[in-house]
């Protein structure tokens, strides 16, 4: 093919016909420009589709970590309410009245609930990395990039507002 440009072009130049040649060195110049365009549309295609894959990838580890967090929640839930429970108990031996309580049973509540006193501790990997490697922007919702740049923010709060709660459920 290349060949085949080449003898066209050295033809028209020997045969003295510029206008010809002229036309001719035109339309070869629209072939490569329209060739470095299909190359840029098709390298627009792949990157787009990069860009896809990853955010699909990113998204499925995010469900995974939310579900590994959502399990420790109903874990930490768990244990909490289990407190409360023998906080509850040991609430009721405390009245004026004297009950036939025994020390073990006694000891069992009070270990109960000073013990096992727990806090919420997400996985928090998977949006470090987005956030860290500057990958926020693969996300093409807006709702979603600011629930994952705001998260930290919120865990602070929370983790705020739960150890104010076992302040104030210390000095009880």
């Amino acid at each position: 093919m290349i060949k085949f440009f080449r003898h066209t072009r050295q033809r028209l130049i020997k045969k003295n016909r510029f206008s010809k040649y002229l036309l001719y060195a035109i339309g070869e110049i629209i072939l490569v420009v329209i060739g470095i365009l299909i190359a840029l549309q098709i390298n627009n295609w792949n990157e787009n589709r990069k860009t896809s894959n990853s955010e699909i990838t990113y998204l499925n580890a995010l469900k995974t970590e939310f579900d590994q967090n959502q399990k420790k929640l109903q874990a930490v839930t768990k244990s909490n309410e289990e407190n409360l429970k023998y906080a509850r108990a040991l609430s009721s031996l405390m009245g004026s009245e004297p009950t036939a309580t025994s020390v073990r049973e006694i000891r069992r509540l009070v270990l109960g609930v000073i013990n096992a006193e727990v806090q919420y501790r997400p996985n928090n990997g998977v949006i470090n990395e987005i956030i860290n490697s500057g990958k926020l922007e693969i996300f093409k919702d807006d709702s979603l990039r600011f629930m994952i740049s705001s998260w930290e923010g919120f865990l602070t709060e929370v983790k705020f507002q739960e150890q104010e709660e076992v302040n104030v459920s210390r000095q009880n």
